[in-house]
C-alpha cells in the first residue's frame, strides 16, 4: 500500500495477464492487446466458494458471432453490463477480463477490473462499486493506482457506481429484446424508416401497417397480435440494440420521446 501511495507503482512496472484457454498470456500494460481468440476466459471465477457473499448472475453476450454466458458478481455489475450492451459502439463485452500485476523489488500487487468493453474499436476497463465502498481507503488506493497506470499506458478506465432503480428496471426489461425477431422484420424496418418522435407515433405506424393488410407476424402464429403488443416488441428491440434512444431514468410509456442517431452525437439508450 505504501508503494502505491508513494507512486512507486505505475505503468512502468505493470503487466496484464489474460486467461487464454486456461493458459496465462502476459503483456506489458504499455503494449496491451486484447486476445482475439474465443478461448479468452475470465481471469477468475466469482463467488463460487461456500457461503460466498456475492450475488452471481449470468448474462448472454455475442462475441465473434457466438453467444457466450458472462458471469457477474452483483446486480449493479449486471445493470452496467446491460447498459453497455445497449450501446451500438460496443463490439465486445468481458467480465473479470484480466489481472493487473505490479512488480516491485519490495513486493507485488495485483487486482482484477470488473468489466471491459471494446468501444469504437478501443479497449476500455471498468470497475463497478457502490458509493459506500468508494469511501474505503483501500478501494480508493486501488482505483487510483489502476487509473494512473492505465492512463499512462493510454488505456481508458472508468469507475461506475449506482444508477437509478428505474434505469436498472428498464435495462433488465430491454435485455430480453436484444435478439432479432425475423417475424417483426417488416414492422421494424417501417419504424426505422419513419423515425417517430414518440412511442405513440411508433405504435401508430404499426397500426397503419396492420390496417393496410401487411403481415406483421409469423404465419404459424395462432393469434394476430395487436398494434400495442407489436409496437412494444419493436420499440424495446430498437432501444436494446441502440438503434434509437430514450430516457431510461423514466418509465417507458406511450408518451416516451425517441431520439434517432442523426439527432444525437452517439446512439444507444440514454
Amino acid at each position: 500500500m505504501e508503494l502505491a501511495e508513494n507512486d512507486e507503482l505505475g505503468a512502468g512496472n505493470c503487466s496484464v495477464v489474460w486467461n487464454v484457454a486456461d493458459k496465462a498470456v502476459v503483456q506489458p500494460v504499455t503494449d496491451i492487446e486484447l486476445p482475439t481468440s474465443l478461448d479468452l476466459l475470465p481471469i477468475r471465477r466469482v463467488g463460487t466458494y461456500c457461503d460466498a457473499p456475492n450475488t452471481i448472475a449470468m448474462f448472454p453476450a455475442v462475441r465473434d458471432g457466438y453467444v457466450l454466458m458472462l458471469t457477474v458478481e452483483s446486480r449493479l455489475e449486471l445493470a452496467w453490463l446491460q447498459h453497455l450492451a445497449c450501446d451500438p459502439r460496443v463490439s465486445g463485452l468481458y467480465t473479470q477480463p484480466c489481472l493487473l500485476l505490479w512488480t516491485h523489488e519490495e513486493g507485488k500487487a495485483w487486482r482484477v477490473p470488473d468489466l471491459a468493453a471494446v468501444i469504437d474499436g478501443r479497449l476500455v476497463f471498468f470497475d463497478v462499486k457502490h458509493s459506500v465502498r468508494l469511501e474505503e481507503p483501500w478501494t480508493q488506493m486501488a482505483f487510483k493506482l489502476t487509473a494512473r497506470s492505465l492512463a499512462d499506458a493510454g488505456v481508458p478506465y472508468e469507475v461506475l457506481s449506482e444508477m437509478s432503480a428505474q434505469r436498472a428496471h428498464n435495462l433488465q426489461l430491454l435485455s430480453r429484446y436484444r435478439w432479432w425477431n425475423p417475424a417483426l422484420a417488416e414492422a421494424t424496418a417501417a419504424v426505422r424508416d419513419a423515425r417517430p418522435h414518440t412511442a405513440a407515433g411508433l405504435i401508430r405506424i404499426i397500426a397503419d401497417l396492420q390496417s393496410s393488410g401487411k403481415k406483421l407476424r409469423d404465419e404459424s402464429a395462432v393469434l394476430e397480435p395487436d398494434a400495442l403488443g407489436v409496437g412494444q416488441a419493436v420499440l424495446f428491440h430498437l432501444l436494446a440494440t441502440g438503434q434509437c434512444s430514450a430516457d431510461l431514468d423514466a418509465p417507458l410509456r406511450v408518451v416516451t420521446g425517441l431520439t434517432w442517431p442523426e439527432q444525437a452525437d452517439s446512439g444507444g439508450a440514454q
